[in-house]
């Protein structure tokens, strides 16, 4: 019998690697995911993807949208994974400070 940690695990690989097989704009910086279930007790992946710092509104407006696309295609299209995914989208500096001002939280 697989453990729920072994079955997360394994879940956890197969998005990384549905993920980073993606054509990403360079603008990400770093992406970090957990999975977990959503409000209605379905399984979910919460992502959160760290954008360049330098982006101006309009362009992280544009970039978080074909993010967003090409993510939630590739991971709805998988036969690996039921996951819905719920991506979140952040610069690095304003992640940064986040982690600075609430210490201990983590995504």
């Amino acid at each position: 019998m697989i453990s729920t940690v072994q079955k997360n695990a394994t879940e956890e690989a197969v998005i990384r690697r549905i993920i980073d097989g993606l054509d990403l704009p360079d603008t990400v910086k770093e992406y970090r995911l957990r999975l977990t279930n959503d409000s209605f007790g379905d399984p979910a992946v919460y992502l959160l993807f760290l954008l360049s710092d330098d982006l101006k509104p309009e362009e992280f407006l544009s970039e978080t949208g074909r993010i967003q696309r090409i993510l939630t295609d590739a991971i709805l299209d998988s036969p690996e994974t039921e996951r819905w995914p719920f991506p979140a989208f952040s610069s690095v500096e304003e992640q940064r400070e986040l982690e600075r001002k609430y210490p201990g939280t983590t995504w």
